[in-house]
């Protein structure tokens, strides 16, 4: 069985859903992680400060891009949802979902010690009260799903140089998540 093969039978055994492997992993630079997160800094979505994954908690930017650098492909998690825009307990939901397919398949590599690293939007919703709003570091980084943005990743920008044009479909949305793999 190849390292591709045996990935796909990890991830099917959590997810039957639409995944697509063996892509690049998505680049990104000292300035494009700069630039992410002064937008983070800009609060639109409410979470900056708020979550271990964030900026301005979220890891260095050294630490980040070292990261990020080590590994070569990814698999891109896809996930359609039906959802009144206006809906925001509904966004949070689908956006929840997503991180949990994404912590479930990096669970199911790291088990089987293929070295992960899982990315979606967001700060990570594994637990209901983050540490990071007590003054501490994550209580579970073993189930840590890491928002993109302090990564550097523009996410419609990867997707348009991997070839994969998101058509917004009446009252849906599809997110995305990525897990890092070698």
């Amino acid at each position: 069985m190849t390292d591709l093969e045996f990935v796909r039978e990890q991830v099917e055994s959590v997810f039957e859903g639409e995944v697509i492997y063996d892509l690049p992993a998505p680049g990104a630079t000292e300035a494009s992680m700069v630039r992410c997160r002064e937008m983070c800094a800009e609060n639109l979505c409410g979470n900056y400060g708020k979550s271990c994954t964030c900026p301005p908690n979220s890891d260095p930017i050294d630490i980040c891009l070292q990261r990020l650098q080590s590994f070569s492909k990814a698999m891109l998690v896809i996930k359609r949802y039906t959802v009144d825009l206006k809906d925001k307990e509904r966004l949070e939901s689908c956006l929840t979902d997503v991180q949990r397919i994404c912590r479930d398949i990096h669970v199911s590599l790291s088990g089987s010690n293929v070295r992960n690293l899982p990315l979606a939007d967001g700060p990570c919703r594994y637990c209901a009260n983050c540490a990071c709003d007590e003054g501490r570091g994550c209580r579970f980084p073993q189930f840590q799903v890491n928002s993109v943005s302090p990564y550097g990743i523009m996410m419609n920008k990867y997707l348009e140089d991997v070839g994969i044009q998101p058509e917004p479909v009446g009252d849906s949305i599809t997110l995305y998540g990525f897990v890092l793999y070698d």
